[in-house]
């Protein structure tokens, strides 16, 4: 906690920091009352990620909203770049920039995601993939005024939900370079992305809902079976991959857990030797 409030004070030079502690049972409340220059907000009962995302947004004053977990880390001046470029273009709801996953003392690892810097009307193609990280955004406090609160029935991809609905009215931009650090989730980290699977279905479950309710999409019929279809093939492609990998580090649970889920989106497996015993393999007894 100490590291990412100190982060976010460097991250820009006129910064309001809220700290909402979803009701921990650690040492997390005396370590906020330890920290100078933040707003502590106490919750007694967890309400989630997305009920305390709201209500550090009710909180605060500024123009802009920059979602802060406490393993991450915002890079110096990085606030300050993303409100810049949204300065510069009033009808951009949202900016993005690179981030590096990160260990477990935040050092990076691999190179910077995304690849790619989409931007402008972003719809079609969020819709089918996030490519927006979450550490590394800042919003305008306005759009949600348009576009709704955090909603708080969407565990684990609440963010990627709001993401699509900004995307729908205002205009998304990209600043490309890094401007911040994600703790890199593994399987025994505890974070609410280490379980890929679950991960993978939530976020293909926030994409077709999108597709479902939202004016835009159901204006479009063909854009947007065009579109479900991508999102199916993808979540199906990662979650054969992903079975692949644990497969072969010897996860045989874990492997059969993707191939059950991929199954369900009705795309069949390759038939190649290998893959057919990992198939096998994975539904013997364990």
């Amino acid at each position: 906690m100490p590291r990412a409030v100190e982060s976010a004070f460097a991250a820009g030079s006129d910064v309001e920091i809220i700290v909402v502690d979803d009701a921990s049972t650690d040492a997390t409340s005396e370590v906020c009352r330890s920290l100078e220059g933040i707003k502590y907000i106490r919750l007694e009962k967890n309400q989630g990620t997305a009920s305390a995302r709201n209500i550090g947004i009710e909180a605060s004053q500024g123009e802009y909203i920059a979602f802060h977990d406490d393993d991450d880390r915002r890079l110096p001046g990085s606030v300050d770049e993303l409100a810049a470029i949204l300065d510069a273009d009033p009808a951009a709801g949202l900016a993005y920039g690179q981030i590096w996953a990160g260990d477990e003392n935040l050092e990076p690892v691999g190179d910077p995601f995304p690849t790619e810097f989409i931007q402008g009307d972003v719809f079609w193609r969020i819709v089918e993939a996030n490519f927006i990280p979450t550490i590394g955004t800042v919003f305008r406090k306005s759009c949600l005024s348009e576009v709704g609160m955090v909603n708080p029935d969407l565990v684990g991809v609440d963010d990627y939900d709001l993401w699509i609905r900004i995307s729908v009215q205002y205009r998304i931009l990209a600043l490309e370079k890094p401007v911040g650090i994600w703790r890199q989730a593994l399987a025994n980290s505890g974070q609410g992305s280490s379980d890929k699977v679950l991960e993978a279905v939530r976020t293909n479950a926030v994409s077709n809902r999108a597709l479902d309710t939202l004016p835009r999409a159901a204006n479009d019929p063909d854009r947007r079976e065009k579109a479900r279809e991508g999102i199916r093939q993808r979540t199906s492609q990662f979650l054969y991959w992903y079975a692949s990998e644990q497969y072969k580090e010897g996860h045989l649970k874990d492997s059969r857990k993707s191939i059950l889920a991929a199954l369900r989106f009705n795309i069949k497996p390759v038939f190649h030797p290998t893959v057919m015993r990992m198939l096998l393999r994975s539904f013997l007894p364990v």
